[in-house]
């Protein structure tokens, strides 16, 4: 039921996305005159939990929606990193300034498969330790909370954690954690 690209072009390019209009003929024969596709790197949402048990919490605007909610970190698999889980415990430190001393990998699923190239990376980092002060970006204002993971629920279930990546994160990590029962 593959498709095949008739022709494509750039619509946009930027250092955050590439945005792409192309023509397919679908696999019933019929022409899809107009499907954009948006380009992005990898990603990785990390749920962290200090060495007390308590899952870390980041809070910011999110100028696309207007709306300040809280999430859990995440960010880019940078082209320097060797793999997501480089990635991961960098934008960990980066957003929080917190280290972990055990990363697993939870799993991994696509963004918006309809729409977006990219895959997203879920880490539950362990025993995370706070060993400096944030280095956020030029355009990020993130503010730190360490909360119990079934108070964090609780966010989730009022809408305070709205972000599909969070979300999801934390649903994850829920079943890894009644599984696993490692706390």
């Amino acid at each position: 039921m593959t498709w095949k690209t008739l022709s494509k072009k750039i619509v946009t390019k930027n250092k955050f996305f590439t945005l792409t209009e192309e023509r397919c003929r679908k696999h019933n024969g019929d022409i899809a005159e107009q499907y954009f596709t948006m380009e992005k790197p990898n990603s990785v949402v990390i749920i962290p939990f200090t060495e007390d048990k308590k899952v870390i919490l980041i809070k910011q605007y999110r100028h696309p929606v207007r709306s300040i909610k809280y999430e859990v970190p995440a960010g880019y698999v940078e082209k320097e990193d060797k793999n997501p889980m480089v990635s991961a415990k960098r934008e960990l430190m980066e957003e929080t300034g917190y280290k972990p001393k055990k990363l697993i990998k939870l799993g991994k699923a696509f963004a918006l498969s309809g729409l977006l190239t990219n895959t997203v990376h879920f880490f539950l980092a362990l025993d995370c330790k706070k060993i400096s002060g944030q280095h956020l970006d030029k355009d990020e204002e993130i503010e730190v909370k360490e909360t119990a993971f079934d108070k964090a629920l609780i966010l989730l279930e009022k809408s305070d954690i709205m972000d599909l990546g969070s979300v999801a994160a934390m649903l994850i990590t829920k079943d890894y954690l009644n599984t696993h029962k490692i706390f």
